[in-house]
């Protein structure tokens, strides 16, 4: 209802009118008139609101804030002539706001209530069963005593570079053949170390010896400058700081190696050029083996405890059992189940949360690679609705840390190309929270993760396809990365594969069983991933493999 001369405000104060025939300047009389009709309000209001230029009465919310954020108390504005209407007007103005900020906020609850409903996860209380084992520990015990036998050639030269002669040569195995049965290891070998990315292989004898053999082009054997062959044919001694200590555990990057001895210290050699070796410093490479440094870890206060009862020394490093290089990068496991990642962050192979991506000069970019061993405890997940069909709004693409992600221990690790795997620790009997769980991160093409899209993962994240009742009663116990493929091993000798193992043909997007293995009746105990082939080892002797065999 439009207000007249003498007429009151909401707030009662009363809006005294201009002097008859005058207009606040710059304006016209046909001004004031469109403007009172527009806003359905007198033409006495409207010169008033006007003539009182943004001076009146102030709101309590706005004065209350203002006193809040001053030292000094400041005097309330009086209001003048013809200010009334501006203040009121102001008012309804300032209110706006707040109602929109009260909408967002009850949105942004909402949301928050539905995300709680959604995000809901079991109770997770788990007592994991520690210490993390070494790699050479098999069949019950460590350094157990096996055969070697390679196939492919001995030629590293030649592998993915020349091609290969008509002829057959000497240094080509074409089937299954005994490496040195009668000399070098003669006492049997406990565990080979090689990976889809490299082209050299260690192996360490049931004595703890480790022996090399392959490409040496970037001195990733160690053999030092004074040995720059490069490549060995034959399974050469290794040689490093561990000195008399047994190797329990290596494994070979692109032209890199890193190695555990039985102490828990960690040597690589190698190429260095995105710090993969871990020695602090970005060197070009490392010709001999090296001490590699590592950030974080160290004993959990129930094993110093135990320490202490029993009258031996604490220590604050962690020992690390267990290690996996990709094509630029490495990852350790240490004994409590922690895992460190060092080397190149360019598809989030370090599992920081970034990548770090910058510009150093202004057509080259580089990425914020780790020259040392940094301890990850940071597991990440993806949201899905209740009944796990649908995720959550498109718009929200947040993954967030898993409620009991500090207190995870990982018990199975392995690296492909340019992305890495984890298996969380096996845990007692009566432990809550499902499954164990499967971790992947880092380059995702080909769906290498297993999440069912082509993306990059910057933290671990849970691949949730390998959760439910099936791997409740058929735990995930390890894991191993191809060059772009992963397969996961359980309890009961299934193998579950996802990517892809070949440079031709559909990717696999998400986990699946290998049917041509259950089917069989066969039972996985051991597996392995290249560039182009896959090759598995089951509990009644068989090996079977298949891919791409261009070398033998």
């Amino acid at each position: 209802m439009p207000r007249t001369k003498g007429s009151k405000n909401r707030a009662g104060v009363s809006i005294p009118a201009p002097p008859e025939g005058s207009t606040p300047a710059g304006t016209s009389s046909a001004d004031v008139q469109r403007l009172s009709r527009t806003l359905g309000i007198s033409v006495e209001a409207v010169e008033a609101m006007m003539a009182a230029q943004g001076a009146g009465l102030e709101s309590s919310s706005r004065n209350s804030r203002r006193s809040s954020s001053s030292a000094a108390p400041q005097a309330p504005v009086q209001a003048g002539a013809g200010s009334s209407a501006w203040a009121d007007f102001m008012e309804e103005a300032d209110s706006s706001p707040s109602t929109a900020t009260g909408t967002k906020r009850s949105r942004s609850s909402t949301k928050e209530e539905s995300k709680e409903t959604i995000s809901t996860e079991p109770e997770i209380n788990r007592e994991y069963i520690l210490p993390i084992q070494p790699s050479v520990y098999n069949d019950g015990k460590l350094f157990p005593s096996y055969l070697l036998t390679q196939t492919g050639t001995l030629d590293t030269t030649v592998v993915g570079r020349k091609k290969m002669p008509d002829d057959p040569r000497v240094v080509d195995f074409n089937t299954p053949t005994l490496l040195c049965p009668t000399s070098v290891f003669r006492k049997g070998v406990s565990y080979v170390a090689t990976s889809s990315s490299s082209c050299h292989s260690i192996a360490i004898t049931s004595e703890g010896i480790p022996y090399g053999w392959g490409r040496n082009e970037a001195g990733q054997l160690g053999l030092g400058s004074e040995n720059p062959a490069p490549c060995v044919f034959s399974p050469v001694k290794l040689d490093g700081g561990w000195g008399l200590n047994k190797i329990v555990s290596a494994s070979t990057g692109k032209s890199h190696s890193v190695l555990v001895d039985e102490t828990g210290a960690v040597y690589a050699a190698g190429m260095n050029k995105n710090g993969q070796c871990g020695v602090n410093s970005c060197t070009e490479s490392c010709m001999s083996f090296r001490k590699c440094f590592i950030v974080g870890g160290g004993e959990d206060e129930g094993e110093k405890k135990s320490k202490k009862q029993k009258g031996e020394e604490e220590s604050d490093a962690p020992k690390i059992v267990q290690v996996s290089c990709g094509e630029n990068f490495s990852l350790l496991l240490d004994a409590q189940g922690y895992i460190y990642t060092a080397g190149s962050a360019e598809f989030g192979q370090l599992g920081n949360g970034s990548t770090g991506e910058h510009f150093i000069t202004a057509n080259k970019i580089a990425f914020e690679d780790s020259t040392k061993f940094v301890q990850r405890r940071l597991f990440v997940w993806r949201p899905y609705d209740q009944d796990k069909i649908e995720r959550v709004s498109s718009a929200d693409t947040e993954k967030p840390p898993l409620v009991d992600s500090y207190k995870i221990r990982i018990g199975s690790i392995s690296c492909g190309k340019n992305h890495a795997m984890a298996v969380e620790a096996p845990f007692k009997k009566g432990s809550t929270g499902g499954a164990a769980r499967v971790f992947s991160w880092g380059g995702g093409n080909y769906g290498t993760l297993g999440h069912k899209i082509q993306g990059d993962e910057y933290l671990p994240r849970l691949i949730e396809s390998l959760q439910g009742p099936m791997f409740e009663s058929n735990q995930p116990v390890s894991a191993c990365a191809g060059s772009s493929c992963g397969i996961v091993l359980s309890e009961r000798g299934h193998c579950f594969y996802w990517g892809r193992f070949r440079s031709a043909g559909e990717a696999t997007m998400r986990p699946a069983v290998i049917e041509a293995l259950a089917n069989n009746g066969h039972e996985v105990k051991s597996l392995s991933a290249g560039a182009g082939m896959v090759m598995f080892g089951t509990a009644n002797g068989n090996t079977i493999s298949w891919g791409q065999g261009p070398h033998g």
